[in-house]
């Protein structure tokens, strides 16, 4: 009994903990030349996340939580990016340096 009890909680509570994950997604660019800046380093600082920019300058976190987020980005010969984001749904940042 207790079994089926614990399974159907979990089938009840599946569908809201699907929905509680978001994708974060971003383009990082030249501030100069608006080109894209392929191997840019792109970091989830509170989660220890990484990732690195496509050729197209395209980066995407996927199954973040709602919540705060400090976003660092990095790319030898530009300033260091850093900004708090909020995330309570899908996000797409558009980067610059």
């Amino acid at each position: 009994m207790f079994k089926k009890l614990t399974l159907g909680i979990i089938f009840l509570l599946m569908p809201w903990m699907l929905r509680a994950q978001f994708a974060l997604t971003g383009t990082v660019s030249n501030q100069k030349t608006g080109k894209p800046l392929p191997g840019a380093n792109i970091v989830v600082g509170n989660l220890f996340l990484a990732t690195t920019s496509d050729q197209n300058g395209h980066f995407n976190f996927k199954n973040l939580k709602a919540g705060t987020y400090q976003i660092k980005v990095s790319y030898v010969g530009f300033e260091t990016f850093k900004e708090k984001i909020k995330i309570n749904k899908n996000t797409h940042l558009k980067i610059s340096l």
